[in-house]
């Protein structure tokens, strides 16, 4: 073997790069297979994690250009926004096993204002989030069953705040949400006061230059306390850390990465096995081993 390999590129798709939009890219496990999708032009596509193409997906206005995608966490339902001032929600077609054949148009919402520069789905896809010139949240219909003909998907605007925003992204367990305004030395979390609730109450955190990038930390144990990163123009990385059950609620810096190092990106080293575990044929091959212990037959 010789090195350095030579990798050769692979054209996915013909059309106009959307790269200029970094929210446009988001991939996900859905059924327990990594799923990626991106924006080309006025389409999103769907691809496998041997990058073959799944579905190309054309429901935007022909001269439009998609500027953020979003996967639902668990359910393969996916929401992309184009400069056609659409919002368009996805959803995956089932054969009779339950598995995925493709992604077909179900909704579509439209907004106002400039073109969207991100998008956040919530745990459990009740909740998510755009962000452009407002910060905008939107109650999904609670319990929706996907391909369901009688579940109708409603959708309504929760929240709006008049405020230009250029990140958002839900905690690990959906119980906040964090923006970045543009320009801003702080970031904002949301939380909502009861869970039935439309109030969000907001927690202002204060940096000493203005913040760049944010991202929370995965886990697969749900009851844990939520930590977050934030990455400044002076190149300092701070983790947030969420204050304990019995204090009042706040986030405090519990560690940080000094300017010297010049951090300009970053994120927390994350594993799937919470994911892959829902896969149904990991789950059936468990339960088939399970089934073969107790009986006394072991390999």
């Amino acid at each position: 073997m010789k090195l350095p390999l030579t990798v050769e590129p692979k054209l996915l798709n013909p059309g106009i790069s959307n790269a200029d939009n970094p929210h446009c890219f988001a991939q996900t496990y859905f059924q327990g297979q990594l799923i990626i999708a991106y924006g080309s032009s006025n389409r999103v596509i769907i691809l496998t994690s041997t990058l073959s193409v799944i579905s190309s997906l054309d429901r935007h206005d022909p001269n439009s250009e998609v500027t953020a995608i979003s996967w639902a966490p668990f359910s393969g339902r996916l929401t992309s926004a184009a400069t056609d001032h659409k919002i368009i929600i996805w959803e995956p077609n089932t054969d009779r096993n339950g598995d995925s054949t493709g992604w077909h148009y179900s909704k579509e919402l439209s907004f106002e204002g400039t073109h969207i520069e991100c998008l956040s789905w919530s745990m459990c896809d009740h909740i998510f989030c755009t962000c452009n010139d407002r910060f905008t949240i939107y109650h999904a219909k609670a319990r929706q069953i996907i391909n369901d003909p009688n579940d109708t998907f409603e959708i309504n605007q929760a929240y709006v705040k008049n405020l230009p925003t250029k990140f958002v992204s839900h905690s690990r367990d959906s119980r906040f949400i964090l923006i970045i305004p543009v320009d801003s030395k702080e970031v904002i979390l949301f939380h909502r006061r009861e869970k039935t609730s439309r109030d969000y109450c907001e927690i202002h955190l204060p940096h000493p230059s203005i913040v760049t990038a944010a991202r929370w930390r995965t886990s697969d144990q749900i009851h844990e306390r939520c930590f977050f990163m934030t990455i400044c123009k002076d190149n300092i990385l701070r983790i947030w850390s969420e204050t304990c059950v019995n204090e009042q609620m706040f986030f405090n810096v519990v560690a940080v990465i000094p300017a010297k190092y010049h951090i300009i990106a970053a994120n927390f080293i994350s594993t799937t096995s919470r994911l892959v575990a829902n896969n149904p044929i990991i789950n059936k091959n468990r339960q088939s081993d399970d089934s073969n212990n107790k009986n006394g037959i072991i390999d």
